[in-house]
């Protein structure tokens, strides 16, 4: 039976924890018919017209892959058969949610043990990582593995990773353990726990969303691509196939994993010819013992490829047969997010940064953090020093994703999502290098004490965003204390209908999905809602009791970081003859939510609710 890793165990339970803290925040309730997550209504209802043991695969809805609604279904179809709901709608919706989320959780964690393998196959791929090997003794024989120079600490530290990476003690150990066994645990654990801890994989594992799923399976693909390498292997060729389609069934865009286990038969294929070196001239003798057949291009390449190929495009039809089954739903709402992503967001991307530009400097700084950041930086330029056959694999999958959403007009964090698996893996052999490199000078021995610093900040970082699920969300906060100040009946201005944004008031909460049903209870509101066309002239004219405002929300937040005219005399007349009651979120770790305009779906869970009071409403 194979030994567990203990120090993996850990990462991954500590991973799962991080992941678990706060999983229900922002549920449905009596309150909000809608979680406080904008995507996660649509989630809902596309698993609900599903019905998989039931013969139902269109959901009709396909802006998304369809594989997480029939998970989704599944899993909730389980739950209700052990522990029924309750049976008003928003308590189903609740429990789907929950559901949905707990998948992504464990998506989420699974992916910390696909890129500790990831993480040491880099390691193992590379012979020219020579700085792992012991030094040679007079007479040729390799030598025990040198305890480093330096502390007891660091001496220490060397005893517990040589502990968690053999099977016996170091004098027991060689040179292709001290470089293949050691050097690719620590690069695969420092992989995992980087990825376990990175703010942004942590915060978005509590979502009912696609990205986290897509993750997964893009990085299994990836798992199984590198293990190509070794040789053209039929099974592992289909199992990489079937990692990359299910991606794609997940998150169309994420089907370009494909071309990494591409990558890897085409290296592989070229490095069994190089072994095998040219063939000797008709009638000319060889001084070399005769080599075996050539290797042929079918078997070598060719027909593991298509194998690969052919089970992509069957998990992908299978995970998303809506493609068969209602082509014209399926090409109407693809095209549609193809349209979206090259025409922008409203206002919210305008004046950005281009997105290549845009994720490195706002979505990974805040999603990593600054320093992890500069780490997966450096990370980066190693590998593309280095180059081995790993690399160019993970490089395969990399760059032509990060192209693809370097182009785009819409500039999500949650795009970057599927990158932080390799990210983590490239930063993990960086991690090994500085952690194990007994050839630098004692300067590295900074280094290391720089990377123990950067673990315990971005691992406070990721505490820290865990709060604001678990604390009370600002969005409560302001509806408990305009419950308190404004009387029933008062006049309460919103910039829209009231959506993901909106202190709940009303439970219709699902912006244009329940603007109907918001319009249809006009007589049960508690308030006089006035919605949308606000103006300075309209606020001076009408003079509402009360106006809510949302940093999530685009005609104020976008309209003055635009500085357009409109949104600047709209907030100037508030703050000139209203008072304010600010409702933030807790506080933050530092760099967390700023300085500078963090992502729209970086601040979910965050953001900060202004409600403005006429001067005759209410006391301080």
């Amino acid at each position: 039976m194979r030994r567990v890793d203990p120090l993996l165990l850990a990462i991954v339970i500590a991973g799962l924890g991080l992941r678990l803290i706060g999983i229900g925040w922002g549920l449905p309730n009596i309150d909000r018919y809608h979680s406080y997550h904008p995507d996660e209504a649509l989630q809902v209802g596309a698993t609900l017209r599903v019905d998989p043991l039931g013969g139902d695969f269109d959901p009709g809805f396909y802006n998304y892959g369809s594989l997480s609604f029939f998970l989704t279904r599944l899993a909730w179809e389980f739950s209700e058969g052990i522990s029924p709901s309750s049976r008003e709608p928003w308590a189903l919706s609740a429990r789907l949610h929950l559901v949905g989320r707990l998948w992504t959780v464990f998506f989420g964690t699974l992916t910390l043990l696909l890129v500790f393998d990831i993480g040491r196959r880099l390691i193992r791929n590379d012979r020219r990582l020579s700085r792992f090997t012991p030094p040679a003794d007079a007479s040729g024989a390799s030598s025990e593995p040198p305890l480093p120079e330096g502390g007891v600490l660091r001496r220490a530290t060397y005893s517990v990773l040589l502990t968690a990476a053999g099977r016996g003690p170091a004098s027991e150990t060689g040179v292709s353990y001290w470089r293949s066994e050691l050097g690719a645990r620590v690069a695969g654990l420092c992989a995992a726990g980087l990825l376990a801890m990175a703010p942004a994989h942590v915060a978005h594992s509590h979502y009912f969303t696609v990205d986290i799923g897509a993750a997964f399976w893009a990085t299994a693909a990836v798992a199984a691509g590198l293990r190509l390498l070794e040789g053209p292997r039929i099974r592992d060729a289909i199992l990489a196939g079937l990692c990359a389609g299910l991606a794609a069934a997940t998150k169309y865009n994420t089907g370009l994993v494909l071309l990494a286990p591409l990558m890897a038969l085409a290296l592989s294929y070229r490095g069994r010819l190089a072994e095998q070196g040219p063939l000797p001239a008709e009638g000319a003798e060889s001084a070399c013992p005769p080599l075996g057949k050539r290797v042929p291009f079918g078997r070598g390449f060719l027909v593991p490829a298509l194998a690969c190929i052919g089970t992509c495009a069957v998990a992908f039809l299978a995970g998303c047969p809506g493609v068969a089954l209602n082509t014209a739903a399926f090409l109407r709402d693809f095209l549609f997010e193809a349209q979206h992503v090259r025409t922008g967001h409203g206002l919210v991307f305008v004046r950005t940064l281009p997105a290549w530009i845009y994720h490195i400097t706002t979505s990974l700084r805040f999603g990593l953090g600054l320093p992890l950041l500069a780490i997966v930086l450096l990370a980066i330029a190693q590998a593309a020093k280095r180059r081995s056959p790993a690399d160019l694999v993970v490089a395969a999958w990399v760059i032509p994703y990060y192209l693809l959403i370097g182009s785009a007009q819409v500039k999500f964090l949650r795009y970057t999502l599927p990158l932080l698996p390799m990210l983590a893996a490239w930063a993990g052999v960086l991690c090994a290098d500085w952690l194990l490199n007994t050839k630098r000078s004692r300067w590295r021995a900074l280094a290391t004490s720089a990377l123990v610093g950067i673990g315990f900040w971005t691992l406070g970082a990721a505490v820290s965003y865990d709060l604001f699920f678990a604390s009370p969300d600002p969005r409560d906060r302001a509806a408990g204390a305009i419950r308190s100040a404004v009387t029933p009946g008062a006049t309460v201005a919103l910039t829209t209908e009231p959506w993901f944004y909106t202190p709940p008031l009303v439970p219709w909460n699902g912006g244009p999905q329940t603007r109907i049903e918001f319009e249809a209870a006009r007589e049960s509101w508690p308030y006089q809602f006035l919605v949308g066309g606000w103006s300075a002239e309209r606020v001076a004219r009408e003079r509402p009791e009360c106006f809510i405002a949302s940093n999530l929300e685009e005609q104020i937040r976008d309209g003055v970081r635009l500085g357009l005219p409109e949104a600047e005399q709209l907030v100037a007349i508030l703050e000139r003859e209203y008072r304010k009651e600010v409702f933030a979120p807790v506080a933050s770790w530092p760099g967390t939510l700023g300085p500078g305009h963090a992502p729209e779906d970086w601040m979910y869970p965050a953001p900060t609710i202004t409600v403005y009071l006429r001067d005759d409403i209410g006391g301080r």
